[in-house]
């Protein structure tokens, strides 16, 4: 019998596109099997990209796993304990503060592919753990904003920029200057360059500050202005759009609108679920389901999908995850009155 026919390689062109319609864990699959035929340095990358849709996507025990060969690479680690991460996250925003957000404006084909390869896989790990495991992914956005700033890359530099104002917020009042003008200098620097992907970060980040501040009338207005930017102009950005849904829906919940919340949220847990999107699934089952129910004076319904949200999710550590389902848990039980 003639021998059999070996199968075709995996393209990373299948790898993006599965990206792109925001099936993050067949795309991280899709993107490990094009590292088997692929030169080192590209599969270096193709795995820094199977890890970042890894935990955009909310698969964070695999993407972990994947993540730490990577940052080995590159000459980078993990903390191991919490404590470590927040000893780390002291040092990096000591130095982000000495340092200060001077730069020196360079294009990107001035810096060699080692210098943007460190500076992207910070990247991945820090938007990858932001709203999973904070203070880890803290530290990492901390390494990239340093990073991108001594490099000086236009868009590098918009993308900490929007970060940077979305971590300012949390500090309160005596913050509200700072964030004010992280978002200024961003969106002149994104409008300059017209990066669309730039763009949707300030957008998605002023929806974020404005959530956080409490004017969530305008925190609606600024997710649909990033929506638009994010569907029309860019691809690969479903932790993006996420993170627009998940700040529209909190609007949405502080301004009483229920009946919005209770339309809005079937439809896009059916999608995020048929996506293997474990992110948006778990905040839209532990944070958004609880609260259309109890509205709906559906308490049992409500602690019902809270377990089952919760139950598909990493359990190593306490997450950003657990605490939306100890508040939510906390909520039924006073609704209950127990």
């Amino acid at each position: 019998p003639p021998p059999p026919i070996p199968p075709a390689p995996i393209s990373p062109k299948i790898a993006d596109a599965l990206a792109n319609a925001g099936r993050g864990a067949e795309a991280a699959s899709a993107y490990l099997k094009a590292d088997g035929n692929a030169a080192p340095a590209d599969g270096l990358e193709l795995r820094r990209s199977a890890a970042e849709q890894l935990l955009m996507s909310g698969h964070i025990d695999e993407g972990l796993s994947v993540l730490r060969e990577v940052l080995a690479a590159v000459g980078m680690k993990l903390a191991r304990t919490p404590e470590q991460a927040l000893a780390g996250l002291v040092v990096r925003r000591a130095q982000l503060k000495l340092r200060g957000l001077r730069f020196r404006e360079r294009e990107e084909s001035d810096l060699s592919s080692d210098e943007l390869r460190r500076i992207d896989t910070c990247w991945s790990v820090g938007i990858g753990l932001a709203m999973v495991d904070t203070v880890r992914g803290t530290h990492f956005l901390s390494r990239h904003a340093r990073l991108a700033l001594q490099a000086g890359e236009p868009y590098r530099i918009a993308r900490t920029l929007a970060l940077e104002a979305c971590g300012s917020v949390t500090r309160g009042r005596r913050s509200r200057r700072r964030t004010e003008k992280l978002l200024k200098a961003g969106w002149a620097l994104a409008e300059r360059t017209e990066n669309p992907h730039a763009l949707g970060l300030l957008a998605l980040a002023s929806a974020a500050t404005a959530n956080f501040q409490g004017r969530f009338p305008e925190a609606a207005e600024m997710c649909e202005r990033a929506e638009r930017i994010l569907r029309d102009r860019c691809t690969g950005v479903a932790w993006e759009l996420d993170n627009t849904e998940i700040f529209r829906l909190h609007s949405h919940y502080w301004m009483g609108r229920w009946k919005d919340l209770a339309v809005r949220l079937p439809t896009l847990l059916r999608e995020a679920r048929e996506r293997r999107d474990l992110f948006l699934a778990t905040y839209l089952g532990t944070r958004s389901f609880h609260a259309a129910h109890l509205a709906a004076d559906q308490p049992e319904e409500a602690r019902e999908g809270q377990q089952r949200s919760i139950g598909a999710w990493s359990h190593q550590g306490f997450q950003v995850q657990h605490y939306w389902d100890w508040f939510a848990q906390c909520e039924i039980d006073l609704y209950v009155g127990e």
